[in-house]
């Protein structure tokens, strides 16, 4: 099977840039799981570690791009973290008793979540008992 161009890079940084979580996580199974759309997003998501083999992480998403590639994004935070389990994220941004925080209405565009910036990360943890 001959792979797109971007799964062959992506391959190639995986063995020459071991340190590199984005290449380090992917998995071509999950990307040809997705559909077509989400498919051309991911490898958005995976732009900055593709255009620079030498990126830690090299992923960033915003908020549906994390929820909808979380079985993805929680292995690169996990390994980046140095985690075991998972991740439970817990957005701060709106309150659930005050108004919206809006960035765009301060004129600053969509917030992007480049490498975790504006993800909360707990490690689950075991009930108290």
């Amino acid at each position: 099977t001959i792979l797109p161009p971007e799964l062959q890079r992506i391959a190639r940084i995986k063995e020459s840039h071991p340190g590199n979580l984005m290449a380090k996580h992917f998995r071509e199974e999950y990307f040809f799981k997705l559909n077509s759309d989400k498919r051309t997003r991911l490898l958005v998501c995976c732009r900055e570690g593709v255009e620079n083999a030498e990126a830690r992480v090299g992923i960033t998403g915003r908020p549906d791009d994390y929820n909808d590639f979380k079985p993805y994004f929680d292995k690169v935070i996990c390994d980046l973290l140095g985690l075991k389990g998972g991740i439970v994220r817990v957005s701060h941004w709106v309150p659930s008793d005050g108004p919206k925080l809006d960035l765009t209405s301060l004129g600053l565009g969509e917030p992007t979540l480049a490498g975790g910036a504006f993800v909360h990360l707990e490690p689950l943890l075991p009930p108290p008992s």
